[in-house]
């Protein structure tokens, strides 16, 4: 741990991941073998149907999917505390 002063960070950014499916964007929130545990997004009922999705809580979904399945994986930074875009 290394304390610094504010004005010497250029950027503060959480890491996240998105898997493409037919040209879908699905947020990744685990590996595990060969596959891929997904959320539904901000996708409608007829995506969450279509590819099985599960209710896990009020308005989340998840589902695992191969990563044989999945077009591309991409990162996405977030930024954090008012800091500017990666």
């Amino acid at each position: 741990m290394k304390q610094v002063r504010r004005e010497h960070i250029s950027s503060v950014y959480d890491v996240r991941y998105q898997a493409i499916i037919n040209g879908l964007e699905f947020p990744v929130f685990r590996e595990e073998d060969n596959r891929l545990l997904i959320g539904s997004g901000l996708h409608g009922p007829d995506i969450i149907k279509e590819y099985g999705f599960v209710q896990v809580d009020r308005f989340e979904y998840e589902t695992w999917v191969g990563k044989g399945e999945v077009e591309k994986i991409e990162e996405v930074k977030v930024p954090m505390w008012d800091f500017p875009a990666p």
